[in-house]
């Protein structure tokens, strides 16, 4: 599969393309398996992603059903998918993550608050909806889940910042459907976040 142009997106349903095609995954423990190994971001072992997909309580077959994921996942990636000494890992090299785009974004948005914003902008649209939706997320996938979302409320509080100093504080309490702050007032259906974004305008 040398040459090919790979894409995997967590941020939203589970997808991955292949020279922007989408691959078609098996459904359940198949797109757990992978989105096990794209937590990792590197080998992971038999036992570990036993435990993984079936927690404390593996089925007798868990063994002989992993391999049977495997063979299905191997299917779709082809050599992607590897067996080394330390487990099993995804070769990743050259393939683009939908994670590496959202970071490069954040990380470059620095310095002029309209330009900041911007690029906060296009890193947040980059979310299709909750992370690794579809897929049964416990153990390290929930954590990468969490982290993800967790991102991406950092980033909106980023972006709030810059918008507020480019100077359109004004415009904010409208377009994210906020009231001006008031300490004094009921809590009902304010989220931390909006309560923060509604602080930083009034501040």
């Amino acid at each position: 599969m040398a040459g090919q142009a790979w894409f995997f997106g967590v941020r939203g349903p589970l997808v991955v393309e292949r020279d922007g095609q989408v691959v078609e995954l098996p459904a359940g423990h198949v797109k757990t398996l992978l989105a096990v190994l794209l937590a990792a971001d590197g080998p992971v072992s038999r036992d570990r992603l036993i435990d993984e997909l079936w927690g404390e309580q593996p089925p007798a077959t868990a063994v002989s059903t992993l391999h049977v994921y495997l063979s299905k996942l191997r299917g779709a990636l082809g050599d992607l998918l590897e067996l080394g000494p330390a487990g099993y890992a995804l070769q990743l090299d050259g393939a683009e993550l939908d994670v590496g785009r959202f970071d490069t974004l954040v990380a470059h948005a620095r310095g002029e608050p309209a330009r900041a914003a911007a690029l906060l902008t296009r890193a947040l649209e980059l979310f299709r909806g909750e992370p690794l939706s579809g897929v049964t997320c416990e153990g390290m996938v929930a954590e990468w889940r969490r982290s993800l979302e967790e991102k991406r409320w950092q980033a909106i509080l980023a972006r709030f910042d810059a918008q507020l100093e480019a100077g359109a504080g004004g415009e904010l309490h409208s377009a994210y459907g906020l009231a001006p702050f008031d300490a004094g007032a009921s809590l009902t259906m304010k989220t931390p976040t909006n309560l923060q974004l509604s602080q930083q305008v009034d501040r």
